[in-house]
C-alpha cells in the first residue's frame, strides 16, 4: 500500500516538473507574449526616422538597440537591431566589423557597460564625432569615439574607435 502511494506521489511530482519546464520553454520561445507596462521602453524600441535625428541621437539610439538586443533578444529588439545594422552603419564599417575577434568593437569591451553618456564634439560639413563615455561594473570610465558622415541627407556611423584613456590615440 505504501509503495502505491509513493509511486503516485513520484508520478505527480514528475508530471509537475514536466509541466513547469514546458511552460518555461514556451515562454522563452515567444509563444506566450511578454507584456511590458513600461510605455517608454516600448517607444524606444520602435524604428526611428533616420533623417530626423542628429548625430548624438543616432549614436544613442544605435547603442540602445545594440545593448537591448544583446540583453534581451526577442522579436521586438531583433527588429530594431536589424533596422539599425542595415540603415545606420556604413558598408565600410560593416566590413571592418567582420575582421574583429576577441572583444566587441562596438562596446570596446567584452561586457555590457553599466553607465553611458553621449556628447557631440564635432559637427561640420557632413562629418560628425560623438564621444561615448562608458563604464563597466568594475572598471574606470573609458571613452569611445564614433565617427559619422552624412550620406543622402542621413547620418550614418562610419567608424568606432576605442580610446584606452583620455589622453591617448584611438585603438580601433
Amino acid at each position: 500500500m505504501e509503495k502505491i502511494k509513493l509511486f503516485k506521489i513520484t508520478g505527480i511530482i514528475i508530471l509537475l516538473i514536466i509541466i513547469i519546464i514546458s511552460l518555461i520553454y514556451v515562454y522563452r520561445n515567444g509563444s506566450i507574449e511578454k507584456e511590458s507596462n513600461n510605455s517608454e521602453e516600448t517607444i524606444s524600441q520602435q524604428p526611428f526616422a533616420l533623417d530626423e535625428v542628429n548625430p548624438k541621437e543616432l549614436v544613442k539610439k544605435f547603442y540602445e538597440a545594440y545593448v537591448n538586443f544583446h540583453l534581451d533578444p526577442n522579436p521586438q529588439t531583433n527588429q530594431l537591431y536589424n533596422y539599425v545594422l542595415n540603415n545606420v552603419l556604413s558598408r565600410s564599417f560593416k566590413e571592418k566589423l567582420d575582421s574583429f575577434m576577441g572583444y566587441d568593437p562596438i562596446m570596446c569591451a567584452q561586457d555590457i557597460p553599466i553607465y553611458w553618456d553621449f556628447e557631440e564634439i564635432e559637427n561640420k560639413e557632413g562629418f560628425a564625432k560623438v564621444k561615448v563615455k562608458r563604464r563597466l561594473q568594475f572598471s574606470s570610465e573609458r571613452e569611445i569615439l564614433v565617427l559619422l558622415e552624412k550620406n543622402n541627407n542621413v547620418w550614418i556611423i562610419n567608424d568606432i574607435q576605442c580610446l584606452p584613456d583620455k589622453n591617448s590615440e584611438p585603438v580601433g
